[in-house]
């Protein structure tokens, strides 16, 4: 199904699920943002930053991108912080009630640099 294609974009006229149209795929407002979304978790743990369907995106940009497509009112998701937002966001998309969200950062190398600074002051 997905041999050949090029390009992901949101489509106006669907009001839910997908569409192929030769070597694009469009897909309802909804499903494009629950799959940004994904994507951009997805993204985060790449080193240099990963890509979305709509480039590298920050969290800012993320968050303007579902207010602005109307996926934060439709699912009634309010809240006044970007992480508390990524949070109610996940736990829409995951369907699962109550999400404990964690993150880890990897700083292994930081702590290397940091050792090598002092041994040489030592």
């Amino acid at each position: 199904m997905f041999a050949g294609l090029h390009a992901v974009r949101p489509s106006s006229r669907l009001s839910e699920g997908w569409e192929r149209d030769g070597a694009r795929l469009y897909l309802a407002p909804a499903l494009y943002n629950e799959a940004l979304l994904v994507q951009y978790l997805v993204s985060r743990s790449h080193e240099h930053g990963g890509r979305t369907l709509d480039g590298r995106l920050t969290l800012p940009e993320l968050l303007r991108r579902m207010r602005k497509g109307g996926y934060l009112t439709a699912h009634g998701i309010e809240a006044s912080d970007q992480f508390e937002l990524l949070e109610k966001l996940i736990d829409e998309v995951a369907g699962a009630g109550a999400l404990k969200l964690y993150y880890v950062v990897d700083r292994r190398e930081f702590i290397e640099k940091v050792k090598a600074v002092y041994a040489s002051y030592a």
